[in-house]
């Protein structure tokens, strides 16, 4: 079975995370990796975070907004985004997205501003640029602040620009799946080096994550690369889920009890990153571009075998992506991802979330038509090859 996704890694990563778990914190490491994300993002200070959902509170807390301000953001998200909000006494107002990118669409956020509204929060999803012009401009016209939400969009550029770099504030997820990771880190980045102090200051002031939280997560993370990189394991894993799904059970039930929970943090009080998730970070930031190149090259790749069968997500003119998946949108999404997991091939359909409510129409059509397809950096050569080989025999037409 291709597995929908791979946890990144480099040679000896395991050795380093087992090993440096029981290791003391050092702030020289994660000073490091701060200094190397910076350089990454045009030089714009950063500040490293315990994970992405804390680096967004610490940001709004260090604004030190009116209790009750209005942060305006996009239907298509997580769910600990507006529960990052909310802890920092503000109110989220989820508006639509665009059929195009399932990014925020300006047009709702400018009849969404009213007298409490004091920020718009630009979400760029599955590694696509938002209309950061388009916000900038709203923003800058009725006197909010614009943050980004960049966890799915490290090293993605807007109009030629890092995205990150030109708001008052960002903040990046680098949760163990993410292409990009640190163990479940996070950072924060502003063109205000005051800001940043500030937010590294409050992250500063609370603790790591407990030895056993990166245990868990480690071991979580081992165990999902073991599962995709092992060819036979891969194939006892696909056997397992196609028969879960003919008894009509959730494929991943498995993975969300037992390998899932170790992946959590959302109980944790950890506000600062440790030593060894700056170390694995580091490491991984610097084969990153590589990647981003390769994910670019593997989706182009499967848009090409595809040949305009089926509808899939676009990405923006402004936007220099990197595609966290190919997206496709399908009428019958999870009939499809049936029939490409008995071809051989898993795919997701969770890698971002309706939080309209019913109230977003855009939004609510688009996730339930998404059906998200691997593009990682691994599927080189013949990965891809096989990828392309199913697709082109699922979508073919009947008798064809």
């Amino acid at each position: 079975m291709i597995t929908r996704s791979r946890i990144a890694s480099y040679p000896g990563m395991w050795l380093d995370v087992f090993g440096g778990v029981a290791a003391p914190s050092s702030p020289d490491a994660t000073g490091r990796f701060a200094a190397a994300l910076s350089a990454q993002l045009d030089g714009v200070p950063v500040a490293t975070v315990v994970n992405g959902r804390t680096g967004l509170r610490l940001i709004l807390e260090a604004l030190d907004l009116p209790a009750g301000g209005e942060v305006i953001l996009g239907a298509c998200t997580h769910e600990s985004v507006p529960a990052a909000v909310l802890h920092a006494g503000l109110r989220p107002v989820v508006v639509d997205v665009l059929p195009g990118d399932l990014n925020v669409d300006p047009a709702r956020v400018a009849e969404a501003i009213g007298p409490r509204s004091v920020a718009i929060l630009a979400t760029h999803a599955l590694g696509r640029a938002c209309d950061l012009g388009a916000l900038a401009d709203l923003a800058g016209r009725h006197g909010l602040l614009l943050l980004e939400d960049c966890a799915h969009a490290f090293g993605v550029r807007c109009d030629g620009h890092r995205v990150g770099t030109r708001s008052r504030a960002a903040f990046f997820s680098f949760a163990g799946t993410k292409p990009f990771h640190a163990l479940g880190g996070g950072a924060v980045a502003s063109p205000d080096p005051e800001l940043v102090r500030d937010v590294a200051a409050r992250a500063g002031r609370g603790p790591g994550p407990k030895r056993r939280e990166l245990l868990g997560r480690g071991g979580s993370l081992a165990l999902l690369q073991l599962i995709s990189r092992h060819r036979p394991l891969a194939g006892l894993s696909g056997l397992a889920m196609r028969g879960l799904d003919r008894l009509q059970l959730d494929p991943l039930g498995p993975y969300r009890r037992v390998v899932r929970r170790g992946l959590g943090q959302e109980t944790s009080p950890a506000t600062s990153m440790a030593s060894l998730q700056a170390q694995v970070g580091e490491r991984l930031l610097a084969v990153h571009e590589r990647n981003s190149a390769l994910r670019r090259d593997h989706h182009a790749r499967l848009v090409r075998a595809i040949g305009g069968r089926v509808e899939l997500l676009g990405s923006a003119a402004h936007s220099r992506s990197i595609p966290l998946a190919l997206t496709i949108l399908h009428d019958d999404a999870a009939g499809l991802q049936r029939r490409l997991l008995a071809a051989g091939l898993d795919s997701s359909r969770e890698l971002i979330y309706d939080l309209g409510e019913g109230r977003c129409p855009v939004a609510t059509q688009g996730i339930r038509r998404c059906l998200h397809l691997p593009v990682y950096p691994e599927l080189q050569g013949r990965g891809i090859e096989m990828v392309a080989a199913i697709l082109e025999r699922t979508l073919a037409p009947p008798g064809a």
